[in-house]
């Protein structure tokens, strides 16, 4: 199959309706980052995120330019609260403020809508219903270090949309990267259509795109999601060292990715009833994997790989009668869910040996 063509200004143009190129990506001057503050905002209840949510518009008002870290104090207990970190008047004034959460292994509930120049989690733990999606707009970057999404539901029967949306919101001259490490997305779920957990896109007039997309290190295990992984308009999605366990037997993949201009798997297992549940892709060349595997229940040698990879899949993918990683991954998914705390590095390494990675 003929390599996708989707340079950037393609990707743009995709995205606007415009059959024009633009210019190429430029990154922004750090010079204009060079005097910026540091604000640190500490959350030991409830309240604490009012207040936040309100101390935010009010940073963005006075034309605040730095970074916000939000420390969530070890052993808050913080109730949903429909928080959100966000201008008064959405649409007024440029994001500036760089917004970091250390969640200090805490439960953070899930926030509405964050707009910010850019966005870390970092040790947090997202869990939870919710009728539509958490809406995180950025500028330059979405980074989520060391964090778990666990047992968060859709209750909007309705909802075709992501659980989590991050909005690529930095123009067409302005690529946002995303990376993912050490991260865990266990036992979540949609509800009667088809939805995405975590869906990295963008949508206006002005819309931006992924200059790159990162994950590294996470484990994907036991969700029912159409997609646990949507990306949309990325010049390359990396991912490397990571853990797929896929036992809900309705339609979707792991992997779903449109007008993406490379998409390579390394170092990563799959353990899937369908090899169609790898990876789906759209105006996107196919998934090319390296060094990684695919366990599908009754897979017959010589079979062809999906469409949806690359034809040198062939020889990564298996059956997966005998597999060791079913047990350890049913383990692992009922620890995440009952300890809501992120697992550590050592259980990420037992389960990949599990794995046989």
């Amino acid at each position: 199959m003929k390599a996708a063509t989707l340079a950037i200004a393609a990707l743009a143009a995709c995205a606007n309706g415009d059959a024009e190129p633009r210019p190429s990506a430029t990154k922004p001057d750090p010079a204009h980052r060079a005097t910026e503050e540091s604000h640190v905002f500490e959350v030991k209840s409830s309240d604490d995120l009012g207040r936040l949510s309100t101390q935010y518009m009010a940073m963005w008002s006075s034309g605040f330019t730095g970074r916000l870290e939000v420390k969530v104090a070890p052993g808050a207990e913080l109730q949903a609260t429909g928080w959100g970190l966000e201008p008064e008047h959405p649409g007024t004034g440029e994001p500036r403020i760089d917004v970091v959460i250390t969640g200090n292994g805490g439960v953070l509930p899930m926030p509405g809508r964050i707009f910010a120049h850019s966005l870390e989690l970092d040790d947090v733990v997202l869990t939870g219903p919710r009728g539509g999606a958490a809406e995180l707009r950025v500028t330059t970057g979405f980074t989520m270090r060391r964090s778990m999404l666990v047992d968060a539901r859709l209750t909007d029967p309705n909802w075709t949309g992501g659980f989590i949306e991050v909005y690529a919101d930095g123009g067409p001259r302005v690529g946002a990267s995303v990376l993912i490490e050490d991260c865990w997305f266990v036992r979540n779920f949609q509800t009667d259509k088809p939805a995405k957990m975590l869906w990295l896109t963008q949508r206006g007039e002005d819309a931006g795109f992924f200059d790159k997309v990162q994950v590294a290190r996470s484990a994907f295990l036991g969700n029912a999601f159409a997609a646990d992984l949507a990306v949309q308009y990325a010049r390359g999605v990396s991912i490397e060292g990571s853990l797929f366990f896929r036992n809900w037997s309705g339609p979707g993949s792991e992997i779903s990715c449109s007008n993406c201009e490379a998409v390579v798997v390394s170092g990563s297992t799959f353990a899937v009833d369908s090899a169609d549940q790898v990876a789906a892709v759209e105006r996107t060349q196919p998934v090319l994997l390296k060094g990684s595997r695919v366990l599908v229940r009754g897979w017959k040698r010589g079979a062809a790989p999906p469409a949806a990879l690359d034809s040198s899949a062939a020889d990564l993918i298996a059956d997966s009668a005998g597999f060791a990683g079913t047990a350890a991954a049913s383990e692992a998914i009922t620890a995440a869910a009952g300890q809501l705390r992120v697992p550590g590095r050592d259980a990420f390494a037992k389960l990949a040996r599990a794995f046989g990675g």
